[in-house]
């Protein structure tokens, strides 16, 4: 995770610092995306994005963890309202409130155990062609558990193809 986390830092800086390289987004109101994750702490996402106004858009991402060796199977759905607050260049800055909820399996006798999750990140996206962008989010999210956690652990880079 730690090894995630300080790639999801480095790639924001990188994203931050090459301004006049990139091409300026040309996402509007009403169009939808695709986007492919890899959180920090978690198995891989596929979302959607569906932009109510130009500079806004919800996010659905749907997650699936399935070990290898005789573990449980994670499944987590994550929701948000992904905000570009500087997107007439590229890189577009970001801010994403959201809700996770996550399903930890439960076989090998326990119980299945839902875990809810409020967050916020910041993050940047580099539109390297008009329709296409990658970006990293460094979220930190307040977990409902016995007791309550704050961790990073939906921090991660994503790819998004945008029509």
């Amino acid at each position: 995770m730690r090894n995630t986390l300080s790639t999801s830092a480095l790639l924001i800086a990188v994203l931050a610092s090459t301004h006049a390289l990139a091409d300026a987004p040309t996402i509007q109101q009403g169009e939808f995306g695709v986007s492919f994750g890899i959180p920090s702490g978690g198995g891989a996402t596929i979302g959607g994005s569906y932009f109510v106004v130009r500079t806004g858009a919800i996010i659905l991402e749907l997650g699936l963890a399935v070990p290898f060796s005789g573990g449980n199977a994670t499944v987590a759905v994550d929701g948000g309202y992904r905000v570009y607050v500087k997107s007439e260049h590229s890189p577009a800055l970001i801010v994403q409130p959201g809700l996770s909820l996550t399903n930890m399996g439960g076989g090998g006798g326990g119980g299945r155990q839902v875990i809810v999750s409020l967050g916020c990140g910041v993050g940047a996206e580099y539109f390297v062609a008009p329709r296409f962008s990658v970006g990293g989010l460094l979220m930190l999210s307040l977990t409902f558990t016995n007791p309550a956690t704050l961790s990073t652990g939906k921090t991660g880079l994503f790819a998004a193809f945008y029509f």
